[in-house]
């Protein structure tokens, strides 16, 4: 069972929110305010408070996804990196379940090479001795984040383990597993699901061969680009949630100004 975080009124229309690898679903908070919404966004398998065994294949994490929206009407999702591309399988297996994608810069089909150097990276997983260390650490990887938003991350993603040292609350095979992951052959959203796509193109994560499928499968998907890294929600929150405002309107919903 997913541990679930939920933010926001509870009457409010659901939006499902999906973390990318090494994250947590308590990222996702200001989307409640900003969309009108009740945020559920879980810590998927291998992070945060959700069990961490394996396996850790995309089918297992659809599967839990969709035990999430199970006891929901149908939603929009929203997913981020790893999380974008989940939320695409996802509506691929029950688009019945999905109203619309929210995918920011979504990690879609990546060259080996990138998820290979991605594994490499995952399983050696950072430790520090003091809190201090660990925001000094998280400054330099994340220069373009708010002080604030850091954090928080500090103050909700770090655990101290049995040997008094600190992590991130990640199971590092877990994380190169889902890199592996990442390299498989790309699925489109279904052409019934309206799909809005946040792009930061610096970054290349959206690969063009992904966007020429959705092209070629009549896919509704719009593209916005916007000129940041790639914790696009981090560091220019104004910007991403306004796209995501003006989408849900134009698909439906009724987010809050």
């Amino acid at each position: 069972m997913l541990h679930v975080h939920q933010f926001g009124d509870p009457a409010a229309p659901p939006l499902v929110a999906l973390h990318g690898v090494q994250g947590h679903g308590g990222r996702f908070a200001p989307l409640a305010t900003a969309l009108g919404r009740r945020v559920h966004a879980p810590d998927l398998a291998g992070h945060g408070l959700s069990p961490w065994d394996p396996p850790w294949t995309m089918e297992r994490y659809v599967d839990d996804v969709l035990t999430v929206l199970a006891d929901l009407p149908p939603v929009d999702l929203a997913g981020h990196s790893f999380g974008g591309a989940l939320a695409v399988w996802t509506a691929r297996r029950d688009p019945s379940r999905v109203r619309s994608l929210l995918l920011i810069d979504p990690a879609m089909g990546i060259s080996p090479e990138a998820a290979g150097r991605g594994a490499d990276d995952a399983v050696t997983q950072p430790s520090f001795a003091t809190l201090e260390e660990a925001s000094a650490w998280l400054a330099a990887m994340w220069p373009a984040v708010p002080d604030g938003v850091r954090a928080a991350e500090i103050d909700q993603h770090l655990a101290r383990g049995d040997d008094r040292r600190y992590r991130f609350r990640f199971r590092p095979a877990a994380a190169a597993t889902v890199y592996s992951e990442l390299s498989r052959e790309s699925v489109t959203p279904p052409p019934s699901v309206p799909t809005l796509v946040l792009r930061a193109p610096r970054e290349r994560v959206v690969r063009r061969h992904f966007l020429k499928l959705c092209a070629a499968d009549g896919c509704d998907v719009t593209l916005v680009d916007i000129d940041c890294g790639h914790l696009m929600l981090e560091e220019r929150p104004d910007e991403v949630l306004a796209e995501m405002r003006t989408f849900l309107s134009r698909v439906g919903a009724a987010p809050a100004e």
